[in-house]
């Protein structure tokens, strides 16, 4: 009975934190910020051509191939501005002198923070496609939308909570906020994407290079896109795409709980 009273305890201190955790992040304005810009780049492949008097691809696939291009950079904002700092702003904002003491663990604390920050993520996900899915629909109707979309996002959602764990893992061990979120985008959209096109230069496996794998987003639901983006233009396999997503996603945060689990306040 005290161990199922434990769980019951755990449980209820989990759900307040995750609840405050919802609440700040709501009450910033990087929620908002993000937001727009998801909203707002789908829409740029819409109005820019109608104002320029040009006329949209002949089909939605097309439009599709232009846009999905972009969800990575999508992905890496919300990575950096939900996970960058999740765990640093604690220590250097002396927060955490509040927060750690308190009679609750500290792993109700991390999962609160670490889950909040994921629904944020995968909220600017959805509202990129679902932004991209009206687009579709309002210039080729409904019908036009097809089942590699689907796979697409959920595949997208897989790849965001691989993006978010390093994040949050970078946060764990850079004691200043703003250093970890620079860190965060470097690794992301620089050092990753730099590896993989040396490593192909000399024909060296990257198979192991989680940014690599950002084009299955796009490419491999048969969207007719030219490469763009860290791997888009590489030969990737969906289901490795999956495994290594959430292999990445586990060890990053499960080093991420172990550093903050030491984090001395």
């Amino acid at each position: 009975m005290s161990l199922l009273f434990d769980w019951k305890e755990d449980f209820k201190t989990l759900f307040l934190n995750l609840k405050f955790e919802m609440l700040k992040t709501r009450k910033q304005s990087r929620l908002l910020l993000v937001s727009i810009i998801a909203i707002a780049m789908p829409f740029l492949f819409y109005i820019v051509p109608v104002i320029a008097g040009d006329p949209l691809p002949d089909t939605a696939n097309e439009l599709l191939s232009s846009i999905m291009g972009f969800v990575y950079l999508i992905m890496v904002l919300a990575a950096i501005f939900f996970g960058g700092d999740a765990v640093a702003v604690e220590r250097y904002a002396k927060t955490a002198l509040l927060i750690y003491p308190l009679p609750q663990k500290r792993t109700s604390i991390f999962l609160g923070k670490y889950i909040s920050q994921l629904i944020s993520s995968w909220f600017i996900v959805f509202l990129f496609y679902a932004t991209s899915a009206a687009i579709v629909i309002y210039n080729y109707g409904i019908d036009e939308l097809s089942e590699e979309m689907a796979k697409s996002i959920l595949f997208a959602m897989v790849f965001m909570t691989a993006l978010l764990s390093i994040a949050f893992f970078l946060s764990s061990i850079v004691k200043n906020p703003a250093g970890a979120m620079m860190l965060t985008f470097f690794l992301l959209f620089m050092l990753g994407p730099i590896t993989n096109m040396i490593l192909t230069g000399i024909d060296a496996n990257t198979d192991w290079i989680i940014t690599n794998y950002s084009g299955l987003i796009t490419s491999v639901y048969r969207f007719p896109s030219q490469s763009f983006g860290p791997g888009a233009g590489g030969s990737v396999d969906f289901y490795d795409g999956v495994s290594l997503s959430l292999i990445y996603a586990g060890i990053t945060g499960f080093l991420s709980w172990v550093f903050m689990m030491r984090q001395e306040v």
